[in-house]
């Protein structure tokens, strides 16, 4: 359980986050979302680095393995190596920005290091 906790809390931060952004995207008048978006871009970045911060090293390699392919693959798709017509809906649909894909590589790095 202890493990499911760890490495669920910053997802939970990512996902949580990824929804206030759709939701002041969506909602606030354009003179003020910029300020807001500026003040949660930090305040999510903030608790992501908080979610993080448990040390404990694993010796499992799926894990290590599974982080780096994907990381590898979001380089790709930003690149336009790679075209998947199923994530360019996933991005429209949901408003997945620059911020969601560099928390998505801070994650990544945290299981290849753990």
């Amino acid at each position: 359980m202890s493990d499911t906790k760890r490495l669920g809390m910053p997802l939970l931060v990512m996902a949580v986050s990824t929804l206030l952004f759709y939701l002041m995207n969506k909602l606030l008048p354009n003179s003020i979302a910029y300020t807001c978006i500026t003040l949660m871009c930090d305040i999510a970045l903030f608790l992501f680095g908080m979610a993080l911060n448990a040390k404990r090293n694993s010796r499992g390699v799926y894990r290590k393995v599974i982080a780096l392919v994907c990381a590898i693959i979001l380089v790709f798709i930003q690149l336009g190596v790679v075209s998947m017509p199923w994530v360019e809906t996933l991005q429209t649909a949901f408003s997945i920005n620059p911020y969601l894909l560099s928390m998505l590589f801070i994650y990544f790095g945290f299981l290849f290091a753990d």
